[in-house]
């Protein structure tokens, strides 16, 4: 081997950023890879729920209780990680073991998988610079030629809600819109 890695395909891009900003609190790295999945650029369908949410959250410049919370179960799903790395590499393990673990990190692989897959296949949601992501879809809009402003739009209690997430530091006026 030289040495070298691969290079990253897109998604790994979008999860690496997408981390990377979640867990330094950056508003403006989030605002602009959210700003890069509503252009297109990164695919907002591979970034699980969790992560989605919890970058939404970071874009915000006022969390409100959702935001929090988003954030809560994202720190909480890295401890369990951890905790789990911990245990199995400080735990004196035969085959047996290791096969029963693969065989229940197998099924939530697929479980993932198929939320994923249902996140492809639903309904196509319309306007231009629309992207699905997580539980819902992220927006660019332009007003008066202004923009894009990121809107993240959502489903709570049986109602649809849209929530301003943000202008990203690299857009500028369009005096042609």
């Amino acid at each position: 081997m030289d040495g070298t890695s691969p290079a990253p395909n897109a998604r790994t891009v979008a999860l690496q950023a997408a981390r990377q900003a979640i867990e330094q609190g950056d508003r403006a790295a989030a605002l602009e890879v959210l700003a890069r999945v509503a252009r297109g650029e990164l695919p907002a369908e591979d970034l699980e729920p969790v992560v989605s949410d919890a970058l939404v959250a970071t874009a915000r410049a006022e969390q409100e209780e959702r935001d929090r919370a988003a954030l809560a179960r994202y720190e909480a799903a890295q401890t369990a990680r951890d905790q789990i790395l911990q245990l199995l590499r400080s735990t004196a393990w035969d085959r047996a073991d290791l096969a029963r673990i693969r065989a229940v990190v197998d099924e939530l692989d697929q479980e993932l998988l198929e939320q994923e897959q249902e996140r492809q296949h639903e309904d196509v949601i319309g306007g231009q610079g629309r992207r699905r992501l997580g539980g819902g879809s992220l927006e660019a809009k332009l007003i008066r030629g202004y923009g894009p402003y990121l809107y993240y739009r959502f489903r709570q209690g049986g109602r649809h809600r849209s929530i301003y997430v943000g202008k990203p530091a690299s857009t500028t006026h369009n005096p042609s819109a």
